[in-house]
Order: structure tokens, then sequence, then C-alpha cells
């Protein structure tokens, strides 16, 4: 807020025109007047001073890469170059990329590009990794002269005129003053960044979200800046450093300051000596294209950061403001908890509480919709739409609170593991390195002890020259990345089948079974034997996790837990989180049910998917019509132990994968025993019937049931008769008990035991192919509904409730039917679309 008070960011600094900051022989002859991202701003290069300084040294203008995006590279070096030939002779520029793997860039632009390219087996002494190890090799092998200047770029950073302007005002200026020896050194300079204002936007959530970053731009960093302090650090692109700084500095800081490495630069230059300065200029980026990756990026910036923080080999002094801002950063988790658990109960809080949280909301507001100004240009994509956005940004204000956080999360999450590893966003739609990549520290280590550690180079004299050709092993391109092959996997009511065909018939299942079970929380007649297909999306979650990865490419290894949670939450997550704060909201504001300080506790354990441990009945008390928590929390526990049950499944001969499966009958059967002899028992299922512990046996049926099925050859499924005919066996049976039998008692039993059998058979009939059924239900119209399943599933008993007992059921069903269609292609998805990688079939 003092940045934006004492520096306006509306009043920009007049800078004087380029050619009067250049030798008569240096000045541009032919500037581009016709390219309007090259023309000269005229209110700013029109203003004369009375002494403009003279810049005397050379502009170097890096990109550093990994050499994955090759594209997306060359176009950046053919924008950025049109813009510096229109308005700055070709002898004061020069563009370097600086990349991990060649790219024949030369040969991909139509200006001159010098490609540096980073040997595999270079080592900086102090075993500096990823982005920094680049950077310092680049320091030696750069012909930039030592009083030349250094202008960092990242992959995708475009400029324009008024950038060029004040980069070359601020280096002609810190060159007069080291000259005079007003200085020791040239200060650094760093102006702003904007996200999305020049490109075609990706994705509208994150760049939104990224609106606080310019804010903080024109505030939190200009302020420490025109006080020429980095305090907090600085942004890794949009760097102006002269090469006599670089050289003292240097990016060879360990792993510590390879994280954030331009954090550690900062503060390791400012030990020394050089002061920063604020370049009252623009530069333009992507924001991440999935959310995952915003919470990747943000998760690696507070690891950086945080490891600096307690890095003994800075000096404490410059380390010290940064220590309280990583402190508040921490508790940010603590603070989004206090602000929804007050909003959830609704509960009374005191004046100061009060006037804290009405001063965060507001300065959230201000920087959001302050970055948003700058980042939005009205003219170019219209009023109309920049008012709509402008809504949806302080609408999502809650949302991107809680992606902020997540990203606070998983960086302690990091941190407590030591991890060190550097996530890379993904740049570029179409890039040949597929999805966003994470570098381990295992991939580039400073201690390798592999036989190849004894050929590293020891000093960069062994390194080829920059003006060598390449090597051979420098030309060759990176591998070809091979996606795995993608199976269907249907967890639960997730993403739809897209592989065998055969398995399409299970995506109609799933949709006719959720029917099932909104007709029984509806109180149709004769549907009281709904209940029992809820059991089937256990035994079809097991079934098709197992199928998935016993007909991968690597069965025997289970994928790590962290990476096959998050495949099976961005399916399911989004939607139900969005759902059931939604239903608190009418539980609390529209039926005015007052809830207490433990219902909040509830409410926050069901949101973190752990209802299924605490008794149905409390959460009913407070929200009657919300019943698909316990289902969701309970499957989220299976997953979480279907590594070790996987194992232990396929290590199994076919035999006792059949005794696995009658075991599974034999636990549901003692269930049903139990409630029947003993009352108190009967009393414990009252209380627990909802615990995972009670569906465990299908989930396990269902992997077994997969390894049985992949045991019987395609060509003979036609032969066995449980197969060609199972699934209409079951269907049949289904509906003849529907209208005859009412009794609670056998559906209990059929719930808890029988339904092992009859939902296995009924899923490996359909996967087959063979049965008259799953030939009907492979129809694309019946096929599709099955994305439909999952949304039907999470918002029935929030519609139904709202709908009352007095509605025509016609009009609820139909409102159903819409508004989980409406689910599906607005928040299902896309939410999975961004947050989970795209594969290739």
């Amino acid at each position: 807020v003092l940045g934006h008070l004492i520096y306006p960011p509306v009043l920009q600094e007049v800078y004087p025109p380029i050619s009067e900051m250049l030798l008569p022989s240096q000045d541009s002859t032919n500037p581009d007047t016709t390219n309007p991202d090259t023309t000269p701003d005229t209110s700013v290069s029109n203003a004369k001073t009375a002494q403009a300084p003279v810049l005397h040294t050379k502009l170097y203008f890096r990109i550093v890469t990994r050499g994955f995006n090759p594209n997306l590279v060359a176009r950046n070096v053919m924008t950025v170059a049109d813009v510096l030939m229109a308005h700055l002779p070709e002898n004061k520029w020069s563009i370097e990329v600086v990349t991990d793997n060649y790219m024949s860039m030369a040969s991909r632009v139509s200006v001159a590009v010098n490609e540096i390219v980073v040997p595999n087996l270079y080592r900086p002494p102090n075993g500096a990794l990823y982005k920094a190890r680049a950077l310092h090799y680049a320091i030696h092998r750069s012909p930039a002269d030592e009083r030349d200047w250094i202008v960092h770029l990242d992959e995708e950073t475009h400029l324009d005129a008024r950038t060029v302007q004040a980069i070359v005002f601020h280096c002609a200026t810190q060159d007069e003053a080291v000259t005079s020896r007003k200085q020791q050194y040239p200060m650094i300079g760093q102006g702003a960044i904007v996200y999305g204002a020049s490109d075609e936007i990706v994705n509208y959530v994150t760049t939104l979200a990224d609106s606080v970053r310019v804010s903080d731009d024109f505030g939190k960093f200009r302020f420490q800046y025109e006080h020429h302090e980095p305090w907090i650090g600085m942004h890794g692109s949009f760097v102006v450093c002269s090469n006599i700084v670089e050289r003292l500095i240097g990016f060879d800081h360990g792993v510590v300051g390879s994280i954030t490495e331009d954090a550690y630069f900062a503060l390791a230059a400012r030990a020394v000596g050089v002061q920063f300065a604020w370049i009252d200029a623009t530069m333009y980026e992507q924001s991440p294209f999935t959310l995952m990756d915003f919470v990747r990026q943000r998760s690696r910036w507070f690891l950086g950061l945080w490891l600096i923080m307690i890095c003994k080999d800075l000096p404490l002094e410059r380390r010290n403001v940064l220590g309280l801002m990583m402190i508040s950063w921490a508790f940010t988790p603590f603070v989004c908890l206090a602000i929804y658990t007050s909003w959830l109960v609704n509960s009374t809080v005191s004046l100061g509480f009060s006037i804290s949280l009405a001063t965060v909301g507001a300065l959230a507001l201000w920087g959001y919709l302050l970055g948003f100004w700058f980042t939005f240009n009205p003219n170019r994509i219209g009023w109309t739409w920049f008012a709509c956005l402008m809504v949806v940004q302080m609408l999502l204000l809650p949302v991107f609170a809680l992606m902020e956080t997540a990203g606070v999360v998983h960086g302690v999450y990091q941190l407590t593991r030591h991890s060190r590893a550097f996530y890379i966003v993904k740049k570029e739609e179409s890039s040949s390195e597929g999805d966003a990549e994470e570098i381990e520290m295992s991939s580039i280590s400073s201690a390798d002890n592999s036989p190849a550690a004894s050929n590293v180079p020891a000093n960069l004299s062994d390194l080829p020259d920059v003006g060598d050709s390449p090597t051979k092993e420098q030309q060759k391109q990176p591998e070809e990345i091979v996606p795995e092959r993608v199976v269907p996997t249907i967890a639960t009511f997730a993403a739809p089948v897209q592989s065998r065909m055969t398995l399409k018939a299970l995506n109609c299942a799933r949709y006719l079974a959720s029917i099932q079970i909104v007709m029984f929380h509806d109180g149709v007649t004769n549907f009281e034997w709904g209940q029992i297909w809820t059991t089937f999306f256990f035994i079809l979650s097991g079934f098709v996790l197992t199928y998935a990865k016993l007909t991968s490419r690597n069965p025997s290894k289970p994928d790590p837990l962290f990476q096959f949670l998050k495949r099976r939450l961005v399916t399911i997550y989004p939607l139900f989180g969005l759902v059931f704060v939604f239903g608190v909201w009418v539980s609390v504001y529209v039926s005015f049910i007052t809830p207490t300080v433990t219902d909040g506790f509830l409410f926050l354990g069901a949101l973190l998917l752990q209802h299924s441990w605490y008794p149905y009945t409390e959460l009913l008390r407070v929200i009657p019509w919300y019943m698909p928590t316990w289902f969701i929390s309970a499957l989220f526990w299976y997953w979480l132990f279907f590594g070790p049950l996987y194992r232990f499944i396929r290590s199994r001969s076919i035999g006792q994968v059949w005794a696995v499966v009658i075991g599974c009958i034999v636990y549901g059967c003692a269930l049903i025993v139990g409630c029947a002899l003993d009352q108190r028992f009967l009393a414990f299922v009252a209380m627990t019937k909802f615990f995972p512990i009670w569906y465990v046996h299908f989930f396990v049926a269902g992997m077994a049931y997969a390894r049985i099925y992949l045991a019987v050859p395609v060509e003979e499924q036609n032969n066995r008769r449980w197969l060609k005919y199972g699934a209409s066996f079951v269907v049949v049976t289904y509906l003849i008990l529907v209208f005859t039998v009412d009794e609670s008692d056998v559906i209990k039993c059929f719930k808890y035991s029988i339904c092992v059998i009859s939902h296995g058979l009924l899923t490996m009939s359909l996967a087959s192919g063979c049965d008259p059924l799953s030939k009907i239900m492979q129809l694309p119209f019946l096929d599709y509904l099955g994305n439909l399943s999952y949304p039907q599933y999470i918002i029935h008993p929030l519609l139904l409730a709202l709908c009352g007992s007095q509605t025509p059921r016609g009009l609820v069903w139909m409102l159903l039917v819409g508004v989980s269609w409406l689910c599906h292609i607005v928040i299902v998805k896309p939410t999975t679309r961004w947050l989970q990688p795209k594969r290739e079939a």
C-alpha cells in the first residue's frame, strides 16, 4: 500500500527519447513505424531533457530455457528482435539463448542469435543446479564485455518500445554514475511484469489469480527498489544487470541458491554493496496454464525462499525482512481457515477480528483490482468483456485465496520431505516436452558418484568455446517423450473410458446405477433396492483401477501415491468441494440452521474427505440433505491403500485370487450375521455403518475381479457363458426382486454380501462386450450419459432438498439432468483439463 500511495503506478516516469541517449553514429536510422507493436510511445519519446545520459555499452538480452520449447523460443526471439531493430542500432544489442538442449536456433529465426548450449557434464564448483547452473555457465561463455549489460528474459517474455527506452536510460545512467565514481557498482534494475496482456490467454482463472502479482510489483517491489534494496528478493525475468556484477556474484551458490536463484542472487549482490533501482516500464509474460502448475509454482517459491531465509551464508541483516514475509506467508493457511470457519459456522467474532478481517479483505481486493486494471485493456478486449472479467475477478477472491494456500501447504510438504525439486511450468500448449516437467535432484547432482562424474571438467577451460561448433552430444535433440499408453480409468464416476470399445458399456452402467441411488433417496415406490448400487461403485472403482494398471506398460510398479491420488481427485474433488461449500451456505443462510463450533469441525472433516470416520447422523443434523460425503471419504481411503493391495492381488495365482473373492463374500456375511445375533453389535453398526471398513471388501473384490477377467483370453470370452449372459441375468434378477421383495432384511443381505457376486458378474460381463445388454450400452448416446453420473450423484441431494416434495417429480428430474450436464461442461471437464496433465492415448 505504501508503494502504491507514494509511487502511484498511473504516474509514469518520463524518459528521454532513445535517439538522445545514443551517439549520433549509433542512432537508429530506419525504425519500423508501420508496426504498432514496435512504434515508440510518442508521448514519452518526444519529451526533451536538458542532459540525456548516453549509452556507450551493449545490451545482451538473455533467454534461458531447457530447450523443450524451440518453437516458443524462436517466436519470442523474433518478437524481441522486431522491437529492438525498430529502436536500437544492431551494434547496441544482441540476443542470447542459453539452453540445456541444442535447438538449432539459428535455422529457426532470421536474426542473429547466440545459442549457448550447456554441456550435460558441466558441474559448477559449488554445485548449482537447474536454471542457476545454466546462468552461471552463460556468464563465462557469453562474449559480453564486463561493462555490457545483461537483460534476463523468460521463454515467453515480451517487451515494447517503452521497455527498451527505460532499459537504455537505466543502463546509460548507471554507466555514468560509475564512471563519475558516484557509486562503486552499477545498480541492478527491474520493472513490473504483467501476465496475459500480450498473448492469447490460456487459463483465465490463473491469469486473474496472477493479478495480485502485478500489484505486488507496483507496490512491494517498487517500494524496495526505490530505496535501492532487495528486501524480499527479486523476480527472475526483467532483470537488467551489469555483466561485471554478474561475474562478481555469479549463480553458483549450491542447492539453496538454485530453487529461487533470483532471490539468492539479489541478496548476495546486496551483501557486497550492489544496490537496486526501479525501471518504470513493463514486460509481458503468461500465467501458468493449469491450476496444478499454479500451485506447484507457488510451492517452489515458498520452498526456495524459505531455504534462503534460513541460509547462514547470507548476512542476517539481509534476510530479516524476507524472514518476516516468509513467516507471515507460512501462516496463510491458518488465516484462511479462520476466515472460512467463521463464515461456515456463522460465529460471533470480536470487533477487532472483524476490523482485521475487513482490512485483509479490502487490501486483497485492492491488490487484485489494481493488477486487473494493468493486465486487461478495455480498448483491446472490449468494455463488455472487461466488465465481466472484473466481476469474476472479485467473485473469485475466495478461490484465489485457496489456490495460494494450496501452494503454501504443498511447499511446507516439500520442505518436510527435504525436497529440492525445481518445477517448470508449461509454457506452450504443443511443446515437445509434453507436460510441465519436474526436475528432481537425482537428475543433476553436484555430488555424483557415478562413473561419469570422473569425466566432469574441473573448470570451464576444458569446455568448448562459444564460437566452436556444438559437439554431437550437444546437437542431439532431446529424446522424444513417448507418453504412457492410456487405459480406461473409471474411478467411481470419474472420467469416461476412452480405450477399449468393450469397456464403454461401463459408462452407461454407472449412469444407470446412479439413477437407482437417486430414486432411492427421492423415495420412489419400489426402489428401496436402489441403495445396493452404492456398493457397485466400490467394485467398479477397484476393477477399473486394477485393470488399468495390469494393462499398462509397467504393471509391476504402482504409481507413486501422490501422483495416483492427484489423478483420482482432480476428476471428483472440484465439483464435490464447490457443491459442499454451497450446501453449507444454503443450510446456514437460507435454511437458518445455526451450527455449533463442533459442526464447524465436522464440516472441515467432510471437506477433507474424513467424514466416513465419524457418525453420519451428526452431519445430517446440520445438512440433512447432504449424503455423498461418506462415499467419497471411504473411497479416498481405499485409494490410499491401493498400492499394497494391488501388489498383493497381482502376485497371487488365479486360484488364490478366487479365494480372495470368497473371503470378501464371507466378510460381508459375517457383518450381517453379527447384526442379527447381537443387538449391541447392531447398535454399533448403526453408528459406524458408513465407515470404510464396512465396504472395503467390495473394493478388494473389484480388484480381484479385474485379475480374473484378464486371465480369460479374449478369443475365449465368447465361450464363457458367465461373460456372455452374466449382465443380462443380473439385471433381470434385479428387476424381479424390485417388484416382488420389499423386506429391508433381505435388501440388507444383498447389500453387504450377495452384491459382491452380482455386481462383480455384472462388471466383468459388461467389460467383455459379449453380453447383448453390453452391446446396447455401447451406443454413443448411452455412452455419453456416463459423463453425467458423477455430477448427478453429487448434486441430487441439494436439488431434491431445494425443490421439496411439492415440486412435480418430472420437473425435478428434468432439472437434475440439465444441471448435471451443465456441471459436467462448466466444472468437471474444465477442471480436469486444467489440473490433470494431458496424455495421448
